[in-house]
């Protein structure tokens, strides 16, 4: 296994585990919303490959390919998490409720707070296609073609501004503002990975993560970042706060590759990211029932969201079960039903 495609892995395994941490409202909570949905779009950008769009069919392929890796278990996963919702949890909804909640899931509309996390799936779908589809077309015009770069970037920035003022008005349509605001997220990623060639020396590794740390520290002084419903304080604040949380995961997964013991069970994690995705939220119902049994709370807050959280200590035991359960579960499958990539 090629280093770099480990420190992916890595990447991808330290991202979700942030984004768990997060979820279980573990001390720093607010610093991780800083940079870690960033992370995941930065990390798309960087994997992207260029080749996909070089014709019509590749595009075609590149899309449907994107589908069935982020609608199709969007649809059937919020249909199932939604009935689990309604007949286990109680939430009360009539049949043409239900039916209504269901049918908007083939919107990629979610309909329940187990599936909570799953608009990250609509908007990375929207935003892969969103660039593909510009990428493509950049490609063929020829004035363009030499410097699709340029342009990508100064889409990127139009997009960006467009976004910002769709944040600033609290204006939500589709998730097509999301898109325009991350779209410079993913496109960031895509520079890295082509102009960030120079390998760092130890010293120089040292110096980025420490100063990338110290700067989220800082940032976190003046506001909060919350993807989810495209709120920022404003462009810069989102692209340093970004690169920051990248820098210094990118730098540290380096270290990581270093320890087997580590390095390992973070590729582990990392190769079953949207199972995590996907269940956690319902692995942490488990922990909130403890909770209510150990401290006779009423029945009705297990329906609190996304934990109950003021208490000490419980965010480790959401972290483990919301990530252990849904990993697990993921390498049962994989055994049991063997599947290429």
């Amino acid at each position: 296994m090629k280093t770099k495609d480990i420190r992916i892995d890595i990447i991808r395994g330290i991202g979700i585990i942030l984004m768990v941490l997060g979820h279980s409202h573990c001390p720093g909570t607010y610093y991780i919303y800083l940079f870690h949905m960033a992370l995941f779009f930065i990390l798309s950008g960087y994997c992207y490959k260029t080749s996909h769009t070089d014709s019509f069919k590749g595009l075609l392929r590149y899309g449907f390919k994107k589908i069935i890796r982020f609608y199709v278990p969007y649809v059937i996963f919020n249909t199932i998490l939604v009935l689990i919702d309604n007949f286990v949890f109680k939430r009360g909804l009539d049949t043409k409720s239900l039916i209504h909640v269901i049918i908007s899931g083939f919107f990629m509309n979610h309909g329940s707070t187990l599936s909570g996390a799953f608009w990250f799936l609509r908007i990375m779908l929207m935003l892969l296609i969103t660039y593909g589809v510009i990428d493509f077309i950049l490609k063929k015009i020829p004035h363009f073609k030499k410097h699709t770069m340029v342009y990508h970037s100064v889409i990127a920035v139009i997009f960006l501004a467009m976004g910002y003022i769709c944040s600033r008005n609290k204006f939500m349509f589709l998730g097509i503002e999301r898109v325009m605001s991350y779209y410079i997220l993913f496109h960031i990623g895509r520079m890295f990975k082509e102009y960030a060639t120079a390998k760092l020396n130890h010293p120089k590794r040292i110096i980025v993560i420490v100063v990338s740390f110290i700067t989220l520290v800082v940032c976190r002084q003046f506001g909060e970042i919350d993807l989810d419903i495209n709120r920022y304080v404003n462009p810069v604040f989102l692209l340093i706060t970004s690169i920051a949380g990248w820098l210094l995961i990118y730098e540290f997964s380096y270290y990581c590759t270093l320890l087997k013991w580590l390095y390992k069970p973070l590729c582990v994690i990392g190769n079953n990211t949207m199972a995590v995705l996907i269940f956690h939220f319902l692995c942490f119902k488990g922990i909130t029932y403890i909770q209510i049994l150990i401290y006779d709370l009423p029945k009705s807050y297990i329906n609190a969201f996304p934990v109950l959280y003021n208490m000490p200590l419980w965010w480790l035991a959401y972290t483990i079960v919301g990530l252990g359960i849904p990993v697990g579960m993921s390498l049962l499958y994989k055994k049991l039903i063997p599947h290429q990539k």
